[in-house]
C-alpha cells in the first residue's frame, strides 16, 4: 500500500522530520508548542502529526485508508480534542473538562492529543489549570498548545512544552506549482489567511 506523507503539508519539513523522529523513537515530549503567525499551517500540522502516530498500518506515516485515518478526516475521531475559543475566550471550566477526560484511557488510538488553539485565549485561571497536568503529564495523552502570539502565554505553561517554530511559508517552500506564487506574496507567507479573505476580492487583489 502506497504511504501518503503529510500529504496536505506545504512546507515545515524540518518541523515535520522532527515529529516523524518522536514517532520512530517513541519519545515524544509530553506537550508540544506550537508557534508562529497564523495561517501557516501550525494546526494542520497536528491534525497530521495525530494521524502518523494512530495510523492502523504503523505509527510514521498516515496511511489515509485505515479506520483511524478515515475518522480523522471526516473530524470525528474521539481522541483527538481540540478546544477553541468560545466568547473569544478559552475558559477555566472548558479547561478542566478536557484535563478531567484525559485521565481516562484513550478510546481508540495509541495516543490521545488535546490541541488547544489559539492558546494565549486561556485566562490566567484557565493556563494556571492547564499547568498542573502539564506537570505531572498523563499517559497517552499529547498536549498541542497552538499559538499565533507565545509571548502571550504565560511563561511556566511555555516552560513546560517543547517548542516547535514555524515560520511563514518562502517560495522554495512552495516549489513545484503547487501554490499560486501571487497569493504567497499576497498573504506574505501565511496562506491558512486567505480564509478570512473575500473570494472575489482576493481575485482582483491576485489580478492587480
Amino acid at each position: 500500500m502506497k504511504r501518503h506523507m503529510w500529504r496536505d503539508v506545504i512546507g515545515h519539513e524540518d518541523l515535520i522530520s522532527l515529529l516523524r523522529g518522536f514517532i520512530r523513537t517513541g519519545k515524544s515530549p509530553h506537550a508540544l508548542l506550537f508557534a508562529g503567525p497564523a495561517g501557516v499551517g501550525k494546526t494542520m500540522v497536528a491534525r497530521e502529526f495525530f494521524k502518523a502516530v494512530n495510523c492502523l498500518q504503523g505509527p510514521g506515516d498516515p496511511c489515509d485508508s485505515c479506520r483511524s485515518c478515515r475518522k480523522m478526516n471526516s473530524g470525528v475521531h474521539p481522541d483527538y480534542v481540540l478546544l477553541s475559543p468560545s466568547n473569544g475566550r478559552i475558559l477555566i471550566d472548558e479547561v478542566r473538562k478536557v484535563i478531567s477526560e484525559t485521565c481516562l484511557k484513550p478510546f481508540e488510538a495509541r495516543t490521545r492529543f488535546v490541541v488547544i488553539e489559539p492558546a494565549e485565549l486561556m485566562n490566567n485561571a484557565s493556563a494556571n489549570a492547564l499547568l498542573k497536568t502539564l506537570e505531572e503529564p498523563p499517559e497517552a495523552t499529547l498536549i498541542i498548545l497552538v499559538s499565533h502570539n507565545p509571548s502571550l502565554l504565560l511563561s511556566t505553561v511555555v516552560s513546560r512544552c517543547q517548542i516547535l517554530r514555524f515560520s511563514p511559508l518562502d517560495a522554495a517552500d512552495c516549489a513545484g506549482g503547487l501554490v499560486d506564487q501571487a497569493l504567497l506574496r499576497l498573504t506574505s507567507g501565511t496562506l491558512g489567511g486567505l480564509r478570512d479573505f473575500d473570494e472575489e476580492l482576493v481575485l482582483r487583489m491576485r489580478t492587480d
